[in-house]
């Protein structure tokens, strides 16, 4: 779970997003956004479609990537 961890960090990254930014989005708290980041199964779908929403290219296409090692593990 770790490397899928630092996978939603590098996508955040990629969006070119801060953690208070990336919280700001979703709507809920910088210690309630990290958590999440650091255990990715906590994420809410909203969040993650209002993260989407708010992200560049390169951002959304990691996300797809990272979000498809999640649900769809080889």
């Amino acid at each position: 779970m770790e490397e899928l961890s630092e996978d939603f960090q590098a996508v955040r990254r990629a969006a070119g997003l801060s953690l208070d930014d990336a919280a700001s989005i979703c709507g809920i708290s910088r210690p309630t956004y990290t958590v999440r980041e650091n255990n990715p199964g906590e994420f809410k779908l909203n969040d993650l479609l209002r993260l989407y929403a708010s992200m560049n290219q390169p951002g959304r296409q990691l996300l797809g990537t990272t979000l498809g090692s999640l649900f769809l593990p080889k």
